[in-house]
């Protein structure tokens, strides 16, 4: 960033950002996994958030269920509309997943199984940290980046990383470290 002097005050200057890189418009928010209305491309909107769970997509290791995703892309791109993508991992992540990494048992704020705080049972979470977790993430992401980013659809997708329960940065309330594991110091 580069700076310009207004009386005694700089203002920052934005440099080598492309403003078309930049999402913008209105979207509606589908619920997760939800199939759209098919009304929905009617309307004077600029695309759809879809969310999903990457549990859904890559029930088995290195084996992905693209359909869901692959008929929200062909729809808005028939439509001329684009697509805001969330996959939520965390509490969400795959069976196998949860096998092969550091977990501590939480209840989850939100379940995707239709519950809300208080009323579901523990499950595992992934211990967000660790690398080996944070490998099979990544690893995911890129394929899914592979698939989807050239398309015309494709507007964007947010990302926060492990998390306990959707698209947002948050984790679980409670101590982490009781059960034998704790954040790496520094």
């Amino acid at each position: 960033p580069t700076a310009t002097q207004t009386g005694n005050t700089p203002t920052p200057q934005a440099t080598g950002i492309s403003t078309a890189a930049i999402p913008s418009g209105v979207f509606v928010v589908l619920p997760w996994n939800a199939e759209p209305d098919p009304a929905i491309w009617d309307r004077p909107i600029d695309g759809i958030v879809v969310r999903t769970y990457w549990k859904d997509i890559e029930p088995s290791d290195g084996a992905y269920d693209w359909s869901y995703l692959d008929r929200q892309f062909n729809a808005a791109e028939e439509n001329g509309k684009k697509i805001h993508l969330i996959i939520a991992p965390g509490f969400n992540s795959p069976q196998w997943v949860l096998q092969k990494v550091p977990t501590a048992m939480f209840v989850p704020p939100q379940d995707s199984d239709g519950g809300s705080f208080g009323e579901s049972p523990e499950k595992p979470l992934p211990v967000p940290w660790d690398e080996g977790y944070l490998s099979l993430w990544f690893g995911f992401i890129d394929q899914v980046a592979q698939r989807y980013a050239s398309r015309p659809a494709f507007g964007y997708i947010s990302l926060t990383g492990p998390n306990s329960h959707n698209g947002e940065a948050s984790l679980v309330v409670g101590p982490i470290d009781r059960s034998g594991v704790s954040p790496k110091d520094g």
